[in-house]
């Protein structure tokens, strides 16, 4: 998390609100300062330095967790049988990709 960058289009922010130049920008450009500055509130560049770090471990097992989900689901080679009367309801698009 690079608190410089925070730091730095939070400054950019405040003094083009101050200068009045940042309601002069496009929505579309409005909308980024903001949605970025957000973001940065999202991932705890606001925490104490403790509670960052449990933050960043907190976000390190999940992805971990998730690496190790999708690498169980795909090498799963488990399969389903299921008679002719069983797969009759099924939409055709599932049946062509059971093919």
């Amino acid at each position: 998390m690079r608190l410089d960058f925070y730091q730095a289009i939070k400054d950019y922010k405040e003094r083009a609100e101050r200068l009045g130049t940042f309601q002069k920008l496009d929505k579309e450009s409005q909308r980024y300062v903001n949605k970025t500055l957000d973001k940065f509130v999202k991932n705890g560049v606001n925490l104490s330095g403790e509670k960052r770090e449990k933050l960043v471990s907190l976000d390190k097992e999940i992805s971990d967790l998730e690496t190790t989900a999708e690498a169980n689901i795909a090498g799963d080679k488990s399969k389903i049988k299921m008679s002719e009367a069983e797969l009759k309801n099924l939409p055709k698009e599932t049946l062509d990709k059971l093919a």
